[in-house]
């Protein structure tokens, strides 16, 4: 008889899920759980599948979970998505136990096809794509890192300030939809949520000739404060995202960040796009891919 219970989810559930996915999350490139807060959102809006989010027991102790969501249906085959198992040090082997339970509970709901993403910044994941058969790999994102070392990136710091939306909003969100055709209103939001951000050290702007031409801001990684997350980054040239780089270098080694990340969304790592971040010393982190199964 095994010495493990799986259950479904429960109200209450939260806390220990974030004390587990916070644990585990230390040992990846870039750090990254759901708050309880996030948790219990997720699921009240139903964007979690309660039915199929299966948590593992050790006689009354929460050892790993699994959570599921439906992603609607597709070329009418009901689709959904998983996150690969988290498991606690010493219980590897309820992964297999809540991957197959899993499936059990996704056929029950008529689901045909089952995604989930895998890739090198998660150690041990990309071993479960041959294991469990997922198949057509698509590009998610790949990750960079940068070394914070002030004296590698030196350039003038003059016309770099903290970003004001009251005098930078509308030039910044011209730059970002004239450059990327993104929609005006949807960049507008993104820009002002950065400053909403708790872990947001700082996001800043440069300015030339009364035009923004550079941007960017650092997040301090709330589960490794070693590490920082860049974002919004975006420059009409190199040498002025050297030098925000570097401003923003100077306010992360004074927080205690060693390393900055950059995500690159949808790109290969050989992209033309990520070329001046290799010349201004980047170097390849790890990757994600989103893989597929029928089921």
């Amino acid at each position: 008889m095994s010495k493990f219970k799986i259950v479904k989810y429960q109200e209450g559930f939260e806390e220990d899920q974030a004390h587990i996915g916070a644990k585990i999350a230390k040992s990846w490139v870039y750090p990254h759980q759901a708050t309880v807060e996030e948790i219990r959102s997720n699921f009240t809006k139903n964007l979690f599948d309660s039915d199929s989010s299966l948590y593992c027991f050790s006689e009354s102790k929460m050892v790993g979970f699994l959570i599921s969501q439906l992603i609607g249906v597709k070329d009418n085959a009901k689709r959904a998505k998983i996150t690969f198992p988290f498991a606690l040090p010493g219980n590897e082997e309820v992964i297999d136990l809540l991957y197959d339970r899993t499936i059990e509970e996704l056929k029950k709901k008529d689901v045909k096809v089952v995604f989930a993403s895998f890739g090198s910044v998660w150690p041990n994941s990309e071993d479960w794509i041959e294991k469990w058969e997922f198949s057509n790999k698509k590009n998610e994102r790949a990750i960079y890192q940068l070394d914070v070392n002030i004296n590698e990136i030196n350039d003038d710091l003059s016309g770099v300030r903290s970003f004001n939306p009251e005098i930078d909003l509308n030039k910044c969100t011209k730059s970002w939809v004239d450059d990327f055709n993104l929609p005006e209103e949807e960049v507008k939001n993104f820009l002002l949520s950065i400053n909403t951000i708790k872990e947001t050290l700082s996001h800043l702007v440069l300015q030339k000739d009364n035009k923004i031409v550079s941007q960017g801001a650092v997040e301090q990684n709330s589960i490794d404060s070693t590490k920082g997350l860049l974002t919004a980054i975006h420059a009409t040239k190199t040498s002025y995202l050297k030098t925000v780089l570097r401003q923003l270098s100077v306010r992360s080694k004074k927080n205690g960040i060693k390393h900055l990340y950059i995500f690159f969304t949808h790109l290969d790592i050989d992209s033309p796009k990520i070329k001046p971040y290799k010349e201004l010393g980047f170097t390849y982190a790890g990757s994600q891919a989103i893989y597929e199964k029928t089921i």
